[in-house]
């Protein structure tokens, strides 16, 4: 039951991200558009370091790295945008691509759409989840997943947050 209510839900949001969008000419600037609306709309409660599921944001709007990539990828892969996540130390982010073009999408930051562009844009992204971006330059510390890894992601995250808990 549960789960049939996130999926209508997941549902319901397509429709509104559709519309969010629809000013959008490019790939990216419709990218761009569902970050600033997801985070004024499902991810209107902010960070969490520790909230990695999509069912939190679903219920109550908070999330963390891995969980708003997922659910930005899960809408914008929906909207068509060609979308996977990159696997940093510790963080997670998405990366769009446009043919050959690509950008990457720090989705804990409304304003997080190709992040270098703008070093207080970084700043804002380290101070809310302290982690530092890694840019493209740096591939030896990145890795491309796909949704499957995000999926992964999750359960390891839950994993170690158990183990912190000594819940073994």
């Amino acid at each position: 039951q549960r789960r049939k209510r996130y999926v209508s839900l997941v549902d319901s949001l397509e429709v509104q991200a559709r519309e969010a969008v629809i000013g959008g000419k490019t790939s990216f600037e419709k990218g761009e558009l569902l970050l600033k609306w997801l985070h004024k709309n499902q991810m209107s409660q902010g960070y969490h370091s520790a909230q990695t599921d999509v069912s939190v944001i679903l219920d109550d709007k908070t999330f963390n790295c891995v969980s708003s990539a997922t659910l930005y990828n899960i809408l914008g892969i929906r909207l068509g945008l060609d979308l996977r996540a990159i696997e940093v130390p510790d963080h997670a982010f998405s990366i769009m691509y446009d043919g050959t073009e690509h950008a990457d999408v720090e989705t804990t930051n409304p304003s997080g759409f190709n992040p270098s562009r703008d070093p207080a844009i970084l700043k804002e992204i380290n101070e809310t989840t302290g982690f530092s971006y890694i840019p493209y330059s740096h591939q030896d510390k990145r890795r491309e997943i796909r949704q499957t890894g995000l999926v992964a992601i999750t359960y390891y995250n839950h994993g170690v947050m158990l183990s912190k808990d000594k819940k073994y």
